[in-house]
């Protein structure tokens, strides 16, 4: 993934942005705990392990095509915590597209 450059709030972009959150809450992770048999934990701790290695930054790359259009690829911050996943996506108006990727 690309790396992200840290940016210091200023009044063209402020401390706290619009973002669009996902959030998934595994409902009943604390009942299969003590009630699934070993089978059933070990088929399930494999997920567990991919989501937790699943964590990262948010990130914004765009590039110019052949036919003059530009193509976005966003991908979210995702973090994780007890048995919740949280992926994050901040949101841009069009002046903070622009200051990303000003015109020529």
């Amino acid at each position: 993934m690309p790396e992200t450059e840290e940016v210091a709030p200023s009044a063209a972009q402020p401390a706290l942005s619009q973002h669009m959150v996902l959030f998934l809450d595994f409902l009943g992770i604390s009942e299969g705990a003590r009630s699934w048999d070993d089978a059933r934990v070990a088929r399930f701790i494999p997920l567990l392990q991919y989501l937790a290695r699943s964590r990262a930054p948010f990130s914004l790359d765009g590039h110019a095509q052949e036919d003059g259009s530009y193509k976005f690829i966003a991908h979210p911050e995702i973090s994780s915590f007890s048995d919740n996943i949280v992926a994050s996506y901040r949101t841009l108006t069009a002046s903070g597209i622009s200051t990303i990727f000003p015109r020529s």
